[in-house]
C-alpha cells in the first residue's frame, strides 16, 4: 500500500505543467483493494481548448512505470468507480 501511494504520488508531482489542464488526487478509489492490488484515481481537469489525450501521451512518455505497478488509464469514463 506505501509504495503504491509513493509511486501515485510521485507520479502526479512528475506532471508537466500546462495551464489548461489541472492535474487532482492521488486519492484512494472506492472500492480501494481489488485482488490486493490498491487503486489510486487520479483526476485531469481540462479546458474544452486543451489537448488533453496528447498531454497524457507527453506524460508518459517521461517516467518509467515499475514492474509492480499497474497503470491504467480511462479517457471520459463512464462512471467513476
Amino acid at each position: 500500500r506505501d509504495n503504491s501511494l509513493k509511486y501515485a504520488r510521485n507520479f502526479v508531482k512528475s506532471a508537466p505543467k500546462y495551464d489548461q489542464i489541472l492535474v487532482l488526487g492521488p486519492i484512494e478509489a472506492p472500492i480501494f483493494t481489488i485482488r490486493g492490488w490498491h487503486r489510486y484515481r487520479i483526476l485531469l481537469q481540462g479546458t474544452l481548448q486543451a489537448k488533453v489525450q496528447e498531454y497524457i501521451k507527453s506524460w508518459l512518455l517521461n517516467i518509467k512505470i515499475p514492474a509492480h505497478i499497474k497503470l491504467s488509464i480511462d479517457v471520459d469514463p463512464y462512471s467513476f468507480c
